[in-house]
């Protein structure tokens, strides 16, 4: 999940620091095979809250969502860099 992670550290960074007053993220869509273990470390490593959005398991952390897509195969990443 360090990718997750990364991603996620970034967006809270970006809304800390907007460009324009009140700009934030709404909400961003997530990728996991397990959305109970993801809920469960954005929840015990972030300041956020497990709560729903439009009825689907979500997290709220300070003005913005983390909605979670249930995926049966992790991502596949290529060892090399895609570009070379």
């Amino acid at each position: 999940m360090p990718k997750a992670v990364f991603a996620f550290a970034f967006c809270l960074t970006a809304a800390a620091q907007p460009t324009l007053p009140g700009a934030h993220f709404h909400h961003l869509h997530l990728n996991a095979t397990n959305t109970a273990a993801a809920i469960d470390f954005y929840t015990t490593k972030f300041e956020a809250e497990k709560s729903s959005y439009h009825g689907q398991p979500a997290v709220f952390t300070q003005k913005s969502w983390i909605l979670f897509n249930k995926v049966d195969k992790p991502l596949i990443t290529r060892s090399r860099p895609f570009v070379d």
